[in-house]
């Protein structure tokens, strides 16, 4: 009898230890959090999604112009009118320095000016004389251009101390709103100066355009 004893509880401890070894091994899990009575439940906070990419817009850019056969030849003459070029989104024909005219995904010099107090010279047909030198950068894609300070940084790097990227107000310009209207002034959109290094091989020339939506950072 006893023996048979001996033999039952053998058997109940290869059975049951195991089982309870298991238990015990067993990852926990943890409570689950309720709410307080009458509390409102806080949804789980989701990592943010990733903004999208900046849609790439258009800045505005002015033209070279031939000169007059009588004027100086050691002046750049940029105007706005578009001449022989396509303008994505012109205006009355022309520039636009309201949104922009040329897409952002173009390639193009940036146009630099170097402030000064230069005459204008005599015999200089046109408007928008700026007293200053005007170069140009090598080109470089619009998109690009995410800051005015990165062009005026360009137009310094390339060109020297004291350059910054041309705006459209260099020339004088007026932009017209409901109380001005360039053409029927007469005006003609430019920028005059003093001929520098850059300008001549593009048709086209990235400018600032203050206060406006027309820069390929905006």
């Amino acid at each position: 009898m006893p023996r048979a004893i001996v033999l039952v509880l053998t058997l109940v401890g290869i059975l049951v230890v195991p089982l309870m070894l298991k238990k015990c091994a067993a990852p926990k899990t943890p409570p689950v959090a309720v709410a307080p009575s009458g509390a409102p439940l806080t949804p789980a906070v989701s990592a943010p999604e990733p903004a999208g990419n900046k849609p790439i817009g258009y800045g505005l850019t002015f033209g070279l112009a031939p000169l007059e056969d009588n004027d100086p030849k050691d002046v750049a003459n940029m105007v706005c009118d578009a001449g022989e070029s396509s303008l994505d989104r012109a205006y009355k024909g022309a520039c636009n320095p309201n949104v922009g005219d040329t897409s952002c995904r173009i390639v193009l010099p940036v146009l630099c000016i170097k402030k000064g107090d230069l005459p204008r010279p005599g015999g200089l047909s046109g408007g928008g004389w700026t007293r200053g030198e005007l170069a140009a950068t090598q080109a470089v894609m619009g998109a690009t251009l995410d800051s005015e300070m990165k062009a005026n940084v360009m137009c310094e790097r390339e060109l020297g101390p004291g350059w910054r990227m041309a705006t459209f107000a260099d020339g004088g310009n007026h932009l017209d709103d409901q109380h001005y209207n360039h053409e029927d002034r007469g005006d003609v959109w430019a920028l005059q100066g003093k001929l520098g290094p850059g300008i001549g091989g593009h048709g086209r020339y990235w400018v600032h355009s203050q206060g406006q939506t027309a820069n390929c950072w905006d």
